[in-house]
């Protein structure tokens, strides 16, 4: 999606709110498989807009954040004209909280070279560290816009 597309998606959404997001993204093949093109389809249920420093979870932050600090990025700004995006070096990234609901689950499923194939087919393709196990659970997560395939209520 572009911007203004998104942009756009995210006026129809109330702030905080559930709603379901589709992207593609590319995993990075080993150097022995450059040929092979390999993409992660996922579908969740993320909210958008969430004050960060409002989320006080000990399994999301080791401390607590002070109201503006949490605006503060590690990387990339915050964009002037829509709280949900991130700018940096000419790309747009939609910051997603995951949902944590038990009854929300993201799907991943996987394309080789454009056609469906499961993890165990794409995996021995992939470097090691697309896989490596992740010491504590994504709360938050940035695709980049572009990736965006649907959001909202078109992305059930």
């Amino acid at each position: 999606m572009k911007k203004q597309e998104i942009k756009n998606k995210l006026e129809t959404v109330k702030k905080g709110a559930y709603t379901n997001i589709i992207f593609l993204s590319d995993i990075i093949s080993n150097k022995d498989n450059k040929e092979h093109r390999i993409q992660k389809l996922v579908k969740a249920v993320v909210r958008l807009g969430v004050t960060y420093s409002h989320i006080n979870v000990e399994e999301i932050q080791a401390r607590p954040i002070e109201a503006g600090e949490a605006e503060k990025l590690p990387w990339g700004e915050w964009d002037q004209d829509c709280d949900c995006l991130i700018s940096h070096k000419d790309n747009y990234y939609l910051r997603c909280t995951v949902s944590r609901s038990p009854k929300h689950h993201r799907i991943v499923s996987y394309l080789l070279d454009g056609r469906p194939a499961t993890k165990e087919e794409v995996m021995p393709l992939t470097r090691a560290s697309e896989w490596a196990p992740k010491t504590k659970e994504e709360y938050v997560f940035n695709p980049k816009i572009e990736n965006v395939l649907a959001l909202g209520k078109e992305a059930k």
